[in-house]
């Protein structure tokens, strides 16, 4: 009888679930290569045990409840484009990557200063990038002063249009042209601002998957700083088989992404951590461009993790570095002492707590946020 219903489920309700994905609208702006993916699975068919039919029309119908809330938000923005672009004035452009560039502009109604994000069309055919639509659903729901603020999106022929607040610089920036007698003062509030605005986005089932200090934006007379740049966020809770093992910036990527385990908030603590010691020494803690190559770097200074440490790794080692001889020498040539020499005891013992291999016994934000190293920042209740 079980299997009977899987079989007039999977029959009926499968195709609808698909038809409804590679439709016209939604096909606009989620992924081609979805979308293809989608379109395959009739073709699959004797490839999928009836006993699974059920799971993968969960899977499919809570993607497409999550999908909704953006397909919402996308018709919202695709149609309400009007003149919205005459409320400001492009001024100059203070910044480019691989996301877009980014200007400076005036408000002309009441003369302030914004940052304006473009996000350009690379072709039509493509629709709008999931990174967008993506980065402007999760903006739309974050409201923290630790938490970049998103004031306006539109879209025109050119592309998308991200207006933010304006901040003196990123934290990449300012790291590179402080001093050290001058940086040193504010590691530890800016530490604390970015755990905060953290400890928020997890709160609220946010990953943001990209920390890195040039995601993060300062303003200098303040001494404030936001996390900004969530084209790579992600909801904690999205039925996901499994997150995909993109790294955007290696040298703050955890370990459990670079060799290709399950992950979840802690890996955005790994990133804090990184930041933090580089805020120390002004120097980045992990180098490397391949994956290889940061995974040794981080076994250089921790040692080697073994399978009581941490579950499952010595075959994730193997998988990464191909063959065991090709496995680099572990034994440690340098210490986290030695990489951060100037940190007080109390703010070592956070970096360690933050800089723990094994996600599991990773510090959280939360708790992060009540070390002693913080004494002087905590508010009593």
């Amino acid at each position: 009888m079980i299997g009977a219903l899987q079989e007039v489920c999977y029959e009926q309700r499968l195709p609808l679930a698909i038809s409804v994905f590679t439709s016209g609208h939604f096909s606009d702006f989620i992924q081609p290569s979805f979308v293809s993916q989608l379109s395959q699975f009739p073709q699959r068919r004797t490839q999928l045990a009836p006993m699974y039919a059920l799971d993968i029309l969960s899977f499919l119908f809570d993607l497409l409840n999550y999908y909704a809330r953006q397909l919402y938000l996308f018709f919202c923005i695709k149609f309400t484009r009007s003149l919205e672009m005459e409320k400001y004035e492009i001024l100059e452009r203070i910044a480019e990557g691989a996301f877009g560039e980014v200007f400076k502009g005036r408000v002309i109604k009441d003369d302030s200063t914004v940052a304006v994000k473009l996000i350009s069309y690379e072709s039509q055919d493509e629709g709008v990038p999931c990174s967008v639509i993506r980065e402007i659903s999760v903006l739309k729901e974050l409201e923290h002063d630790n938490v970049a603020r998103l004031l306006d999106v539109f879209d025109t022929v050119e592309g998308f249009y991200l207006v933010f607040e304006l901040k003196d610089c990123d934290l990449s920036m300012f790291i590179e042209h402080a001093s050290r007698s001058y940086m040193t003062p504010h590691v530890k509030s800016f530490l604390f601002q970015i755990l905060q605005g953290l400890s928020y986005c997890h709160s609220q089932k946010v990953l943001h998957r990209d920390l890195k200090p040039g995601n993060l934006l300062v303003d200098v007379d303040r001494k404030t700083v936001q996390i900004s740049d969530f084209g790579l966020a992600r909801p904690i809770d999205v039925p996901l088989p499994q997150y995909t093992n993109v790294a955007a910036t290696l040298a703050y990527t955890a370990p459990e992404i670079i060799l290709g385990f399950p992950y979840s908030t802690a890996v955005d603590i790994w990133s804090v951590g990184c930041i933090f010691a580089e805020m120390e020494t002004k120097k980045v803690l992990f180098g490397g461009i391949v994956r290889k190559a940061v995974m040794s770097y981080i076994i250089d200074v921790f040692g080697k993790p073994d399978e009581k440490d941490w579950p499952g790794v010595t075959a994730a080692l193997l998988k990464l570095y191909g063959k065991e001889k090709e496995l680099p020498n572990f034994a440690s040539a340098l210490t986290l002492e030695a990489k951060v020499p100037n940190l007080d005891p109390l703010g070592f013992d956070l970096l360690k707590k933050m800089l723990c291999m094994n996600p599991e016994g990773r510090i959280t934000a939360c708790d992060a946020l009540k070390h002693p190293y913080f004494k002087e920042l905590q508010v009593s209740p």
